[in-house]
């Protein structure tokens, strides 16, 4: 009801103002929130996780590595909660927009790469933008309200910058000052671009611009590397230097020197500023990530022809036009007569017609009339309304709806007709996943281009050895830099999606077993790479136990019935199976 509409004496008003004007309520009845929630609960049954990818051979434990550390810094942001939020925001507005940067945070109490998720009310780009990967992106921005310990927190470094940061914002005040914007939608409508909206809080803005610069492009011939040279000119002159100098002492002809080819050219740097709304400038500089890029990761849907729009936008008009419908219908409700009462004015004989109104209301009472010669006998005026046709058109728009938004009835839960199939209730279900695949996939890349700049991000800020917050047994859970040095900068990334709902895991679980059956892996190898909940403890006590048998502690038969009364106790555990397995190993182990 926000559209603008003309009244009746030519004013331009909304839909809202001029419904209430004529004394009626502008009804809404909210169609499209069951449709957003079914794409909310299909992304969530979209399981799966990032997987880093190596494209250079035997690299399968650095590739477990960075794939958990990902993982772990994932798990440290609350993704799980935040994609979700950040996915509402994208099938609503068409641009899910998140920040990744390396910060510390409070309720861990250390530094690590940190993601925001940023309501695009709050962003700024140049808008001719036209591809989808956002090649053609040369500037981009963000919107902070900051209060002014915040501001000293993440802007100030010594007591002159806290002074300085005083004098810009002398206007802020330190008080928290209670407005009507709270948990209201009224906040994103009278947003503005230079002053915050509450008086205790600072307006800065983030800015980042890609900029034509001089640079060295340089091609390292022993190295194989190339592509822009950060070091300076005379780093490359004094490698040469040195290679030139090995070379003759060993004797190699001059054409066989492999050295570092370099030219000046132009090419693009992103740089950043944070800003005053005044224009005053906190602080500048080159992109301090080693990706050379801007922190913001972004996703414009559908951009065709420019325009970007949210999924749900689609079924707008059907929206629009069911609630007039209603209003409608409410307007020919209240305008029509309900069950009057219509007396003689001559069959009263001295009495109220309040007294006859509620004597006919009462049960069981009597009304005493004269009904004389000439005179009429009360009779009721019931309104039955006319079939306008509104239940049917009703009905035609959220036929359309569902159509239009690809959301059948089954995948939102909705029990089916009598006599309707099972497969074809299924195959609703499928038809809707089917229909809105190009929607999770784009999300899927968003999610991609993320976890991607979260790896590159962590590879340059983690500088020693950390342990890793994550479960399950899929390799180390220890980040260690030294594997990885001297690799940043060529080291080639692939972000895959790997399995991880309960059905995988179980089929992998069952996989597994069969392989052990059949004698082709041993039981090690298959508590390594099982899903099974005891399988770290049981293999760690396996292990233990063997240490006892070959040292004569413990004999065979005691180890199997020590481990096997441990993990019977255990719910979901197949006593049997247990005894079987284990007893397998203790043979071999004899």
């Amino acid at each position: 009801w926000e559209d603008e509409v003309e009244d009746d004496e030519g004013n331009v008003v909304t839909e809202d103002e001029y419904i209430r004007a004529q004394g009626k309520l502008p009804l809404k009845q909210n169609i499209i929130r069951p449709l957003a929630k079914s794409l909310e609960g299909l992304f969530r049954t979209e399981t799966g996780k990032s997987i880093v990818i190596s494209r250079k051979e035997k690299k399968a434990e650095l590739e477990k590595m960075l794939s958990n550390t990902l993982q772990a810094v994932l798990n440290t942001n609350k993704t799980r909660e935040i994609d979700p939020r950040t996915f509402d925001l994208f099938i609503l507005s068409g641009l899910p927009v998140q920040r990744i940067g390396y910060d510390y945070i409070d309720t861990e109490r250390r530094y690590d790469v940190y993601i925001d998720y940023i309501d695009p009310q709050y962003i700024f780009f140049n808008t001719d933008i036209k591809d989808i990967r956002l090649t053609d992106l040369r500037r981009i921005g963000q919107i902070h309200d900051l209060t002014i310990d915040e501001l000293f927190v993440h802007y100030a470094k010594t007591e002159a910058d806290k002074e300085a940061l005083k004098r810009l914002y002398s206007g802020i005040s330190r008080y928290e000052i209670q407005n009507t914007y709270g948990l209201s939608s009224d906040r994103g409508k009278n947003l503005d671009f230079y002053i915050a909206q509450e008086p205790h809080k600072a307006r800065v803005i983030e800015l980042w611009e890609k900029r034509a610069v001089d640079i060295i492009d340089y091609w390292d011939q022993l190295k194989g590397e190339e592509g822009p040279w950060e070091r300076g000119l005379a780093e490359i002159e004094r490698i040469n230097s040195e290679r030139i100098l090995m070379y003759m002492e060993k004797g190699v002809p001059e054409e066989q020197w492999l050295l570092i080819e370099w030219e000046q050219k132009i090419g693009f740097k992103w740089f950043y500023k944070i800003l005053t709304p005044f224009g005053h400038t906190i602080r500048e500089g080159e992109s301090p990530y080693e990706h050379g890029q801007h922190p913001y990761v972004m996703y414009p849907y559908p951009l065709i022809n420019g325009e970007v729009w949210g999924p749900i936008e689609d079924v707008i008009d059907q929206q629009k036009y069911i609630n007039r419908l209603i209003t409608l219908w409410d307007f020919i409700i209240g305008t029509s007569a309900k069950n009057t009462l219509i007396l003689d004015k001559n069959s009263l004989d001295g009495q109220k017609p309040e007294d006859i109104s509620a004597d006919y209301r009462q049960v069981g009472g009597v009304i005493v009339l004269d009904l004389g010669k000439g005179r009429e006998k009360p009779f009721e005026l019931g309104g039955t309304l006319p079939n306008l046709g509104i239940t049917e058109l009703i009905g035609m728009q959220l036929k359309w709806m569902q159509d239009i938004s690809g959301v059948q009835p089954a995948a939102q839960g909705q029990t089916g007709a009598a006599g309707t199939p099972a497969a074809k209730y299924a195959m609703e279900i499928q038809q809707t996943t089917l229909n809105n695949r190009d929607i999770m996939e784009s999300f899927k890349s968003f999610r991609k281009d993320r976890d991607l700049k979260v790896v590159q991000t962590f590879l340059q800020f983690y500088k020693s050895k950390r342990y890793l917050a994550i479960s399950g047994n899929d390799g180390t859970q220890l980040y260690d830099p030294e594997m990885i040095v001297d690799e940043v900068t060529d080291f080639d990334l692939v972000i895959g999606q790997s399995n991880d709902s309960p059905t995988y895991k179980t089929w992998v679980d069952e996989m597994l077993l069969d392989l052990w059956k059949q004698g082709v892996i041993d039981v090690t190898m298959f508590l390594k790479h099982s899903n099974l909940p005891f399988a770290e403890a049981l293999m760690e006590d396996i292990n233990n136990t063997n240490e006892q048998v070959n040292n004569g502690t413990m004999t065979p038969g005691a180890a199997i019935n020590g481990i096997a009364n441990k993990f019977n106790q255990q719910p979901g555990v197949n006593p049997a199976a247990i005894n079987q397995l284990y007893g397998k190993v203790m043979e071999k182990a004899a």
